[in-house]
């Protein structure tokens, strides 16, 4: 993955395969992707419906939303973020945009 500011510049980048959560398996993945305010990246998978989001040096930070959040057989979970860092997942079984927000501690 990587990010690049409107001039072009590259601000940050990172890439790796693993079959553990941290990570993606497979050829395509992460298969959608966006950025926060901060520049972390969120992500979701084909093969395993999940999103997940990971800061600018590729960190694992947390699981945003986990397979059991979605029908079998779940693929295409087009991302969106907004100016609030709500993030917004296209579900096209439930035919529906989720919306998940950061829990306050």
């Amino acid at each position: 993955l990587e990010n690049y500011n409107f001039d072009g510049k590259l601000r940050s980048s990172w890439e790796g395969t693993t079959t553990g959560i941290e990570g993606f398996c497979g050829c395509c993945n992460p298969s959608h992707m966006a950025i926060l305010s901060d520049g972390s990246f969120v992500t979701s998978e084909k093969g395993i419906p999940r999103v997940k989001v990971y800061d600018q040096t590729g960190q694992f930070k947390t699981v945003v939303a986990g397979p059991e959040k979605f029908v079998d057989s779940t693929v295409g979970l087009d991302l969106a973020v907004d100016a609030d860092d709500r993030i917004y997942v296209l579900d096209p079984k439930k035919k529906a945009v989720r919306v998940f927000t950061k829990k306050e501690s």
